[in-house]
């Protein structure tokens, strides 16, 4: 009994350290979508999906700001949707309207509190390491 519990733990502990070093190529990747003029809002939003998981994190949007919001998974481009829902659920942006590019520029006119939704699109990848990078005009 010891024995499956050490081979299951060692299976877990795994899987996450491939998980992370995963995310962590992506969000290497993901930096090119990103101009030399915008800076990091200083926050790691990241996930590792399966299927047909949704990924959900928060921000606060600030007033009269120019963003940028990057997202990848893998290598891949183009292989994962994201939603920009404000903080009744309502739908401001989703990239499955423009091709699935992998980032968005918008100015921000008020500060809200908002929900980015980031979900695998399963014709194209199974599993993956969903990287979101929001970044602003300096």
């Amino acid at each position: 009994m010891d024995f499956r519990r050490t081979i299951l733990l060692l299976a877990i502990c795994a899987t996450a350290i491939i998980s992370y070093g995963q995310c962590d190529s992506t969000a290497m990747i993901l930096e090119q979508y990103i101009p030399a003029d915008y800076i990091s809002d200083g926050q790691s939003y990241r996930a590792f999906l399966v299927d047909d998981e949704i990924a959900e994190f928060s921000t606060t949007l600030f007033a009269g700001v120019d963003y940028r919001v990057a997202v990848m998974t893998g290598t891949e481009v183009k292989s994962i949707e994201f939603r920009l829902l404000d903080r009744e659920r309502n739908l401001l942006f989703t990239n499955r309207d423009y091709d699935m590019s992998p980032y968005w520029n918008f100015y921000s006119e008020s500060t809200q509190d908002c929900i980015i939704e980031a979900q695998l699109d399963n014709e194209t990848v199974q599993s993956g390491c969903a990287v979101v990078l929001i970044t602003f005009d300096r």
